[in-house]
């Protein structure tokens, strides 16, 4: 009992730490081994049986880790556990004298496997089915896309949203979605607001990814070029600058960072990202990181405006 309390306690750590969106299934689902822990029966195991149990306990544990069992969610797997534990008590057990303890203890284990076989219906319905749901929202939206429906793809993306409001991942493509359509000329003024309002969402549920950070960037750059307004400005800046902070190794991040600063007239800062960008190639190439490497033409564009001379730039 001690060891489940301690593993939910690291799995919440890095939320509590970082400031992030706690997912207030752990604590449910702690609460639920703390009182199957309280209600079933302490029962005095013998040396052989104790060795068999630590063994059976140890191969779960070990499945559970490499990811090999017939279910990957330990939740479940673990409400399944206690059920078969307290509907069918331990062989080899001596039982009490007085049979009326015992019937009483059978009893009692018996309606903890019960509530525990309530406690996975709840999993399922509160854990599984927002996520199975938003996985195949996905994967349909993903289809969508590459049969050139985008609107149906966005649809799709806003329920898998609304689905699983913890998972970062649909708001971030939506969001990407966004941006790539509120490029072309015939997309409606307010495609850069909704990517803004969607990369805002995903900072609330993924606030130190670098993606997130960029993609902000990128949103509030799109809404900049619409209407020149200074306060999309300095935030495509803050959240250009913000990704690059949290993937310094990116010369894609530099890039595009080099690009929006000499877009927006700062060339001396364009041409330090560019600086870095090059050299980033550079030690990419060296180190033989092909999948990283830029474009000849993103390459041509960073050369360009290094080559700049220096009197021209205010």
């Amino acid at each position: 009992l001690l060891g489940g309390v301690g593993g939910f306690l690291l799995a919440l750590a890095p939320e509590w730490l970082l400031g992030g969106t706690v997912d207030t299934r752990l604590p449910a689902i702690l609460a639920s081994f703390v009182v199957a822990g309280t209600v079933l029966p302490r029962m005095d195991l013998d040396g052989r049986l104790r060795r068999r149990v630590f063994l059976a306990a140890t191969i779960v544990m070990l499945t559970h880790l490499l990811a090999a069992g017939g279910f990957g969610r330990p939740a479940i797997m673990q409400l399944v556990l206690l059920m078969t534990i307290g509907w069918l008590p331990a062989p080899g057990v001596a039982l009490p004298p007085d049979q009326s303890t015992a019937t009483t203890s059978v009893n009692a284990a018996r309606l903890t496997a019960i509530g525990c076989g309530l406690l996975f219906v709840l999993v399922c319905v509160c854990g599984l089915l927002p996520v199975f749901k938003q996985s195949t929202a996905q994967q349909i939206a993903t289809n969508a896309l590459l049969s050139g429906r985008p609107a149906q793809a966005a649809r799709l993306l806003k329920e898998a949203q609304l689905a699983d409001p913890l998972d970062p991942t649909p708001v971030r493509r939506l969001t990407s979605l966004r941006i790539d359509r509120g490029r072309l000329d015939s997309a409606p003024a307010d495609f850069s607001d909704q990517a803004i309002r969607a990369g805002l969402d995903t900072v609330q549920r993924d606030p130190h990814n670098w993606s997130t950070a960029h993609d902000l960037a990128r949103g509030y750059r799109l809404r900049w070029q619409q209407n020149r307004d200074g306060a999309d400005r300095r935030e495509a800046i803050k959240w250009g600058t913000t990704a690059v902070e949290r993937y310094p190794s990116n010369p894609r991040l530099h890039a595009w960072l080099a690009r929006t600063l000499d877009e927006i007239g700062q060339q001396p800062s364009a041409r330090d990202q560019a600086r870095e960008t090059l050299r980033l190639h550079r030690l990419l190439e060296q180190r033989g990181h092909v999948d990283k490497l830029l474009s000849d033409e993103l390459l041509e564009e960073m050369e360009t405006l290094l080559a700049v001379p220096e009197a021209t730039i205010p």
